[in-house]
């Protein structure tokens, strides 16, 4: 019974991976917002040729990725872009937060937002 089960529960997720869905699309070769704090977003990406999880922080608004996001780097540098201006800092206490959720983003696919 529990082979059965575990073959249904294998079939089910796989059609999500394979299927047409858009939400289940979500994520690969793409990123994604999966966890927000505050004006922060996490976003994720599942590299599909290299197999590898990407993850990223940004402070919400407008403007291109490298140009005007603020954001925290993949080596969870705090990035202000060059000419960029902010009105306020973040707190230290954001910063770490937010590192706290990259450093579980990038443990693997399933990231269950708290």
């Amino acid at each position: 019974m529990q082979n059965y089960l575990a073959r249904v529960v294998a079939i089910y997720m796989l059609s999500f991976f394979v299927g047409d869905i858009p939400f289940a699309q979500a994520g690969f070769d793409h990123f994604t917002v999966i966890d927000s704090l505050g004006k922060w977003r996490i976003e994720q990406k599942f590299d599909a040729k290299t197999k590898q999880i990407f993850c990223r922080a940004f402070l919400k608004g407008n403007g291109t990725w490298f140009a005007e996001k603020v954001r925290i780097n993949r080596n969870n540098e705090f990035i202000v872009p060059e000419g960029g201006s902010m009105r306020e800092m973040p707190s230290l206490n954001d910063l770490r937060e937010v590192r706290g959720l990259l450093q579980e983003c990038r443990k693997g696919l399933l990231y269950l937002p708290s």
